[in-house]
């Protein structure tokens, strides 16, 4: 949370007593992933071109 803050690392690896930053990117990547998981977007579609549009649109 610290580093969704402050965006730095270098802060954020000395409360968490981290001798090598590689620690501290990995707890940053974690948080990173949480995040992610809480924003869901779903849409329907209603005709194959709504559909190839919602595949086209994903990759």
């Amino acid at each position: 949370m610290e580093y969704h803050k402050t965006k730095d690392i270098l802060h954020v690896m000395q409360p968490l007593g981290h001798k090598n930053i590689k620690n501290t990117l990995v707890y940053t990547q974690l948080i990173k992933t949480c995040e992610d998981e809480k924003r869901v977007l779903s849409k329907t579609a209603r005709t194959v071109e709504e559909t190839r549009a919602l595949i086209e649109a994903r990759l």
